[in-house]
């Protein structure tokens, strides 16, 4: 082959060749790089001899042997390469059946708050369903205690008029009073109402109505009783 000059590059010695060969397997292990032509000593600008060229890159490639930078695979251990097991698809969730579903929701329910429901009850407090009971004793103030003043009074003034009128709906009144207080706290422990806090100054409110309703009933009892004894004995 002839460079660019029409000058026949002259060949060099066996032995020149081998310490070219040595010297650019050494210089090419420690730069960590390839070796082209002017490492080994031609001119970029002339073509190197095949012989030279091919025995040159064949040592440079035996003495350099794996590149070290690269990730280690089985071959390098000396074990045979597996082949890639392909990914399986995430599998979806199945829907149960409605009547399932709705067998489901029933459990839950009957098996009481979640523990979220739990745990805003510890924060927000605990009512009582059987204070609430036994409060409405007294119309009203199981109500008081559950934070429904309104109520309370509804309650208050629907068992006066009874028990003085009929002692039988009196006395059933007070007695739906007590289940609706108890059922009423009962269900807010469980979050399925609102919490309501008791109605602060209520008692002192009911006492004074409570107060006036037995006072009114001994009047309006007094003079019932003198009515009745006058139209008797004729008094």
């Amino acid at each position: 082959m002839r460079g660019k000059d029409g000058v026949e590059p002259e060949e060099l010695p066996g032995e020149v060749v081998g310490d070219l060969a040595e010297e650019a397997a050494d210089r090419g292990l420690e730069s960590g790089k390839g070796m082209d032509e002017k490492d080994l000593g031609y001119d970029e600008r002339e073509e190197m001899p095949p012989g030279v060229m091919a025995e040159e890159l064949a040592g440079e490639a035996a003495d350099r042997g794996p590149d070290p930078e690269a990730p280690m695979t089985a071959a390098d251990l000396g074990y045979p390469e597996m082949p890639e097991e392909p990914e399986e698809p995430e599998r979806q969730p199945e829907q149960a059946p409605p009547e399932v579903a709705a067998s489901l929701a029933e459990e839950a329910a009957d098996r009481g708050p979640s523990a979220e429901n739990v745990m805003s009850c510890e924060e927000q407090g605990y009512k009582s369903p059987v204070k609430a009971a036994v409060l409405s004793i007294i119309p009203g103030l199981g109500q008081i205690y559950n934070g429904d003043l309104a109520q309370a009074l509804l309650f208050l003034v629907a068992a006066v008029v009874g028990l003085m009128y009929y002692i039988i709906p009196g006395l059933l009144i007070i007695a739906y009073a007590m289940y609706d207080a108890y059922r009423t706290s009962y269900r807010m422990n469980r979050n399925e109402i609102p919490w309501q806090n008791p109605v602060q100054g209520g008692y002192v409110v009911y006492f004074a109505l409570i107060i006036l309703a037995v006072a009114g009933y001994l009047w309006f009892a007094g003079e019932s009783w003198r009515f009745l004894t006058g139209l008797l004995f004729g008094q």
